[in-house]
């Protein structure tokens, strides 16, 4: 196993990171992904590319929060497709996507339908718990 060649991106509003988690490369974004950081996010997606496509890694899968997105903007959006068709052409080598979201956000539940159906036989997705709310009573 080898360390892992992700440099996080922390701005003002966004942050995006990176982790090794066994065989699973762990992906969290939050905050709001607009075209203030188009360039990083293009930057870090293909720094999870090609950590996916070394040999040493011994990452199997990626897992992808967006859990903490609050906004995303189409521009990053199209990243996030660019990186999914360039899986998808990997043919053999393809690794599985899993995104996790938040369905009280109605956005995200309707952008990883687009994500799954882009990458039918490689991208998943799964809600995330959220805490129940108590009514005062």
């Amino acid at each position: 196993m080898s360390h892992l060649r992700i440099q996080p991106i922390s701005e003002k509003g966004f942050t995006a990171e990176a982790v090794l988690d066994g065989d699973e490369l762990a992906v969290r974004f939050a905050g709001t992904a607009d075209l203030t950081v188009k360039t990083m996010m293009d930057s870090f997606l293909c720094q999870a590319h090609a950590e996916m496509c070394r040999g040493d890694l011994g990452a199997t899968t990626v897992s992808v929060d967006i859990s903490g997105l609050e906004f995303i903007n189409s521009s990053c959006l199209m990243t996030v497709v660019t990186w999914i068709t360039t899986v998808h052409e990997m043919a053999m080598d393809r690794y599985p996507i899993s995104f996790h979201f938040k369905p009280s956000r109605n956005w995200q539940t309707r952008t990883v339908k687009v994500f799954e159906h882009l990458g039918q036989s490689f991208v998943s997705a799964r809600s995330v718990d959220e805490p129940e709310t108590t009514g005062g009573a």
